[in-house]
């Protein structure tokens, strides 16, 4: 499947905790789905299994998770195998790429929000 439907996917899932555990406003919603993206990350199969990430980034542009790696100084460890930097950087992408379908799909609720309530402001 493409990367970037499943983060779609996973992002609307995890909206969808932030909003079933109570969270209320944009903001909210979108720090709470937040916090939950590098535990839910850590349990997918590219993430947890070498022949899935080595061809998880052999599929797909991962520059944006290697960039996010090397800005804090993790994309390789001495003593890494070619196996855990492929974890990683399956990792870091797939992070990237939900926290950006969770910041669209949040905005996407905002701007539907003020569609409707200026509908409502036009019939009144």
């Amino acid at each position: 499947m493409n990367m970037y439907i499943e983060a779609q996917s996973y992002a609307k899932d995890l909206i969808q905790e932030a909003i079933e555990a109570g969270m209320t406003t944009e903001q909210e919603i979108e720090e709470y789905a937040f916090d939950l993206v590098p535990a839910f990350c850590d349990g997918l199969g590219c993430v947890i299994y070498t022949h899935q990430a080595i061809e998880f980034c052999a599929r797909n542009n991962t520059y944006e998770g290697e960039e996010a790696l090397e800005e804090c100084g993790s994309l390789a460890q001495p003593g890494d195998s070619f196996g855990d930097i492929a974890r990683r950087v399956a990792f870091a992408t797939m992070t990237v790429a939900i926290e950006q379908e969770i910041r669209e799909q949040v905005e996407q609720m905002h701007d539907l929000d003020s569609s409707v309530v200026k509908a409502l402001e036009e019939v009144a």
